[in-house]
């Protein structure tokens, strides 16, 4: 069983995890540059190798006026849930137990370690306790 965890965004961190074998596959970030295009080509670029995956996307959870930043991650969520079969949604700070385990994983750009602290906490959700 593997877990792709994704924390979109105008630049978005990606991990995938291998729950059986209890490790990093792979993590990168994609970096839109504010082109909604650029983020949504890459990730139907990659939709095959993903669609037998559990997809765990950080949920918006915003306050106050949307900026355009906001917007940006608001329809990237959107196509991202319309694109896989296997989605979870969630809250921003149920990374954040996972947060040190993830950067001891080697995992040091921002937006991957958000990515894997996610999947991480997809794991212990849903197929019980992680290392």
């Amino acid at each position: 069983m593997r877990i792709l965890g994704i924390d979109p965004g105008e630049t978005s961190g990606v991990a995938l995890w291998d729950v059986d074998k209890q490790e990093l596959i792979n993590s990168t970030t994609v970096k839109s540059e504010g082109q909604a295009i650029i983020a949504y080509r890459w990730f139907a670029a990659n939709m095959p190798y993903w669609k037998s995956h559990d997809i765990v996307i950080e949920n918006f959870i915003g306050s106050g006026p949307l900026n355009k930043h906001a917007h940006f991650t608001i329809r990237l969520i959107g196509f991202l849930e319309g694109s896989f079969e296997r989605t979870y949604l969630q809250v921003p700070g149920a990374r954040k137990p996972f947060m040190s385990r993830a950067l001891k994983l080697g995992v040091h750009p921002q937006h991957e370690a958000d990515a894997l602290a996610h999947a991480l906490a997809h794991e212990r959700k849903w197929y019980g306790q992680t290392d």
